[in-house]
């Protein structure tokens, strides 16, 4: 009887000592999360991170209003992964406005990757590219016209992420970025990005 109790006080022990672990953990992770998000307040926000002077946190009103270069109503050149083209229409800000701004590339910073919400991730994109084109990559708020709806409500936005084919198409590294990634030609659907929420400097 002794043995069985002292089995069960042991039992609470390791329970108690585990649960106790992963409740501080969960928590710790939680104030770091909800203090890197305190930065911004508005109804949806673009992060940029990774090899930056600073992470930023821009709320899309900012992209709404003028803070930023804009460009509106411009055709957009697609190519998709099977071959076919179009052109899209769309508004939003020139990311290079973006980063200049608020001086955040690294030094040694060379490539940049757009990612959704549900963690799909692009390319890489190389600066020198956006820093030569920037008219053509830009942060979509716009299509056609009109505000992107937000993923729950089965939209591509409220914000996404466009670099022209035409900015790309003749680029030998971009070539080669392909077909490391084991495509067999260069086309714009791999660095596009909808239901945008990070970029990820490199």
């Amino acid at each position: 009887m002794k043995a069985r109790s002292l089995n069960i006080i042991i039992a609470i022990i390791i329970f108690s000592a585990i649960f106790g672990s992963l409740f501080y953990y969960n928590w710790n992770l939680y104030m770091e999360t909800k203090d890197q998000f305190n930065e911004c307040d508005d109804s949806c926000c673009l992060r940029i991170t990774g090899n930056v002077s600073d992470e930023k946190f821009i709320g899309i009103s900012y992209l709404l209003n003028g803070s930023f270069t804009r460009v509106e109503d411009v055709e957009f050149h697609v190519l998709n992964m099977a071959g076919v083209e179009e052109n899209r229409t769309i508004s939003g800000v020139i990311l290079w406005d973006i980063l200049i701004s608020y001086n955040l590339l690294g030094e040694d910073a060379e490539y940049i990757r757009f990612q959704s919400i549900d963690g799909y991730t692009t390319f890489n994109i190389p600066i020198r590219l956006i820093r030569s084109n920037p008219e053509m990559v830009i942060i979509v708020t716009h299509e056609d016209g009109q505000l992107l709806e937000p993923k729950t409500a089965d939209g591509d936005g409220p914000l996404a992420a466009a670099v022209d084919f035409d900015c790309i198409k003749d680029d030998s590294e971009m070539q080669q970025i392909f077909e490391d990634n084991y495509q067999d030609f260069v086309h714009n659907s791999k660095l596009n990005a909808k239901n945008l929420d990070t970029i990820i400097v490199i």
